[in-house]
């Protein structure tokens, strides 16, 4: 296992073991907290299931609820307090009918649209700085082999 005979075949073992284990916890999370598009076809099986959703703007806000954007439709968020528009809003729900959710955590997110991208922006360079860093550490000669042996 840990030598270097068939190491293409060991490494392509080992990504495929990762995408499966990656997929099946993906398929166990939607199972519980379905994605918010699937309210857009409502059925009973979802009444039973709460949805997650993080920072998404506001477009339309009155005395019943908000309106948020979804990849299929808008999704009407029914809650005693809805937020003003254009703000950016987390909120756990559960789905009531066609297109609505029952809103029963929601959180605005005061500067998401400029904290978010900053935040990607600096874990970026500061792996870029790390792996500069220790560029002289890692060198690797392919000829010398993938798995190097303790003897």
């Amino acid at each position: 296992m840990f030598s270097d005979r068939w190491w293409i075949f060991k490494v392509a073992c080992a990504l495929f073991f990762l995408a499966a284990v990656c997929r099946a916890g993906q398929n166990l999370l939607n199972d519980r907290h379905p994605p918010v598009e699937r309210v857009a076809v409502f059925t009973d099986d979802l009444r039973n299931k709460t949805i997650a959703l993080m920072g998404k703007k506001v477009l339309r806000s009155d005395a019943e609820g908000f309106e948020i954007a979804s990849r299929v439709a808008p999704v009407r968020v029914l809650t005693s307090q809805p937020p003003p528009v254009g703000v950016y809003v987390s909120l756990v729900g559960r789905p009531t009918g066609p297109g609505t959710l029952t809103a029963s955590a929601v959180q605005i997110n005061a500067g998401w649209a400029w904290k978010r991208p900053l935040n990607y922006i600096v874990s970026i360079l500061v792996v870029l700085a790390y792996g500069w860093a220790v560029r002289d550490r890692f060198r690797w000669r392919i000829r010398d082999g993938v798995f190097l042996g303790k003897y």
